[in-house]
């Protein structure tokens, strides 16, 4: 993928190894990605924290970036998940429509990637909401992959993956 939006959950649920393990890996994720990929991430527990509010080239300043950001997130105590996951969904529809407007070739479909225990405690947004807009999504343009940390598997995650067009995984 050219253009990745990272939404990962810094709840306490997944506990803070799971939170410093699920940063170091974005980190090295986002290290291996050449300039040429444009990359967006928002953190969540029972707020949003948004890195950028667009989508970023991934220079090595901006690589710099969000390390630094990155270090400065505790865990939060609850979750909420359908926030994040909208406020995701709007990165990815504002990507596609700069692509399309700009008449920018999609070869690629836009990617998130959500990593979460995928266990929600503090519920702000109105789930059917997210629903609509994940049913509404073109898998030939975007996609939405889910990775759910630790412990059991999660039917939210696999279902997020499954109406996405994407991929569920379970890291243990």
């Amino acid at each position: 993928a050219k253009d990745i939006v990272f939404v990962l959950d810094i709840s306490g649920s997944v506990g803070s190894g799971g939170v410093s393990r699920a940063k170091g890996k974005l980190i090295r994720a986002v290290e291996a990605l050449g300039s040429d990929v444009t990359i967006a991430a928002l953190f969540f527990e029972e707020q949003v924290r948004m890195w950028k509010p667009q989508m970023v080239e991934a220079t090595p300043a901006n690589k710099a970036e969000l390390a630094l950001f990155l270090r400065g997130i505790e865990p939060g105590k609850k979750t909420d998940v359908f926030t994040p996951l909208n406020a995701g969904l709007r990165i990815l529809e504002r990507r596609l429509e700069q692509r399309e407007t700009s008449g920018e070739p999609l070869r690629e479909a836009i990617t998130m990637i959500v990593v979460s225990d995928g266990k929600e405690t503090a519920r702000q947004t109105p789930p059917a909401f997210v629903i609509d807009k994940l049913d509404r999504l073109d898998p030939a343009k975007t996609v939405v992959h889910a990775v759910v940390l630790g412990g059991r598997g999660s039917r939210l995650m696999a279902d997020l993956a499954r109406r996405g067009g994407g991929h569920y995984i379970h890291a243990r």
